[in-house]
């Protein structure tokens, strides 16, 4: 089937994270940036498909970061796919993706039945918005990964990340947010690494729902898959949740998937928390009852979630320039965004950028409230730089001398 792209491309501007802008006009070939307002942009902009010159269909890995500019439902009539093909972002800043309309699957495949000599990919979904509010809903089917690619003779490596987003499951059927396909098909190379890692994240199934999982996956191991996996900072509501979910003896512990300096927690909805600092506990198992029995809140033998969440950490949100013309003369400094998202107040120590082409203008040093942004340091490229693209990291430093980083841009 003939495939038009009408989307809306603008020229790549390659952060980590961005702030809102919208920029309108005619069709960039070399875009490799997109922003997306409704369902039929966003199907093709991750389809990875273009029609070339000949009116046929062609792989397409020019795109490397889709972005939303509106809310997008998806019909009831229609399923969302997202081939990756290349290493590709999707930035959901601060809108939300329904697929809440019906039963339908939202697919995650890697690759596609074009490519052949596809070896690696990646997806990462964020949401660059200071709101943090980027949603996707879906109804009783989780978001599932497959891969479309049969050729056994290469190595593939395959990753998804979140850095950042709200995912619901609105049906109570639904028992997973996201599970690798168990059909043997999508799953049959015996040379795949599959990475999954959360870093940033919120995740709810629907009230309820009993014995829930972040990620299910059903038959890894016993095709052979090199099967890793990260949790970081995140929240799972869901009554007697576990985070994994596999088919294979193993026992998986804090020690195989959450790192040192993140603490894990049961919590009640009237808030109080379990801290559980047992690092043998099982993660791909429900939390013992020993763990909250005699605790009111729990009373029932069930309760409302976990938490994952450092003691100390931040979030830097690196702002977007506009690309500017030869002989400029000056650039507006852009606030960088500063968040606490640890658990503990964490003070600013200093802000750098690894490119003397950029400057920082100092902000203040203020001791950061939980989940407050400071936006007050600003990052401004110096004037008359020659033609090019100008990269650097922005780092943060705090009083305990451990950094953050962020990427930004300028054309």
């Amino acid at each position: 089937m003939k495939k038009n792209r009408n989307i809306k491309k603008i020229f790549q501007t390659t952060v980590f994270t961005f702030f809102a802008f919208f920029i309108f006009g005619a069709i960039n070939v070399n875009a490799e940036t997109v922003t997306v307002s409704n369902f039929k942009e966003l199907k093709e902009a991750v389809d990875g498909v273009k029609l070339n010159s000949s009116g046929n269909n062609e792989t397409d890995t020019s795109i490397t970061y889709v972005k939303l500019g509106n809310k997008i439902i998806v019909p009831a009539d229609e399923s969302l796919a997202f081939y990756v093909i290349n290493d590709i972002t999707l930035d959901l800043n601060g809108y939300e993706i329904d697929a809440s309309t019906n039963d339908k699957t939202i697919f995650i495949y890697y690759g596609n039945n074009k490519l052949q000599s596809f070896k690696e990919g990646s997806l990462s979904i964020t949401d660059s918005s200071s709101s943090q509010s980027g949603t996707i809903k879906f109804q009783r089917n989780p978001i599932t990964i497959g891969q479309l690619n049969t050729n056994k003779d290469d190595n593939k490596d395959y990753k998804l990340t979140i850095n950042g987003g709200k995912f619901y499951a609105t049906s109570a059927i639904a028992s997973s947010i996201f599970a690798t396909d168990g059909n043997e098909y999508y799953w049959e190379n015996n040379n795949i690494t599959f990475d999954f890692k959360i870093n940033n994240g919120y995740f709810e199934l629907a009230e309820g729902l009993t014995d829930g999982e972040i990620l299910f996956a059903p038959k890894l191991k016993s095709q052979n898959v090199n099967f890793s996996f990260l949790f970081n900072n995140l929240t799972f509501k869901a009554a007697n949740s576990k985070l994994l979910n596999t088919n294979d003896s193993n026992s998986y512990t804090f020690n195989d998937g959450i790192p040192e300096g993140t603490s894990f927690y049961i919590y009640s909805k009237t808030g109080k928390d379990v801290l559980i600092s047992d690092r043998t506990t099982q993660i791909n198992k429900m939390v013992p009852n020993s763990y909250y029995r005699g605790n009111d809140d729990f009373s029932d033998g069930r309760y409302a979630g976990i938490k994952l969440a450092k003691a100390q950490a931040f979030k830097v949100t690196a702002p977007s320039f506009d690309s500017v013309t030869y002989g400029y003369a000056s650039i507006e400094a852009q606030p960088i965004g500063i968040t606490n998202i640890g658990i503990n107040a964490l003070q600013i120590k200093n802000v750098t950028v690894s490119n003397s082409n950029f400057e920082i203008v100092n902000g203040t040093k203020t001791n950061l409230a939980v989940g407050k942004t400071d936006t007050t340091w600003k990052i401004k490229a110096k004037p008359g730089l020659s033609k090019g693209v100008y990269t650097a990291t922005i780092t943060v430093t705090d009083t305990s001398d451990n950094t953050y980083t962020s990427t930004v841009t300028l054309t």
